[in-house]
C-alpha cells in the first residue's frame, strides 16, 4: 500500500489521519520515509473494507534488513564476562 493510494482513496491525507485517529505529522513522516508502517496498513485495510491492501512484507524490514547475529559476537560477550570476573576476583583477593 502506498501513500498515494491512501491519499486517492481518502481524497486527502488529513482524512486518512482522522480515520486512523493519528496526528497528521505521522503522514508527513511516512511520506519522508517513503512507506506506511505495516501496522497502520492493516488498520487502513480494515477501515476501507479491503479496498486498500497491505504489503506482503513489512516495508520497514525490506528497507532495513536485520543483520544476523554471529558466533563471534557471542564469544566476545563471554570473553568480556570472563575477564570481568577475573578482574573482580583478583581485586577481592588483594583486600
Amino acid at each position: 500500500m502506498t501513500i498515494e493510494e491512501t491519499q486517492k482513496w481518502f481524497e486527502t491525507l488529513n482524512r486518512a489521519c482522522i480515520a486512523l485517529d493519528i496526528a497528521s505529522s505521522n503522514m508527513t513522516k511516512w511520506r519522508q520515509q517513503g512507506y506506511i508502517p505495516w501496522k497502520q496498513q492493516f488498520k487502513l485495510a480494515f477501515l476501507t473494507e479491503g479496498e486498500l491492501t497491505p504489503d506482503d512484507v513489512d516495508p520497514y524490514l525490506v528497507r532495513n534488513p536485520k543483520k544476523p547475529k554471529t558466533k563471534k559476537r557471542k564469544n566476545d560477550a563471554r570473553e568480556v564476562e570472563i575477564s570481568r570476573d577475573s578482574t573482580i576476583s583478583s581485586q577481592s583477593n588483594g583486600l
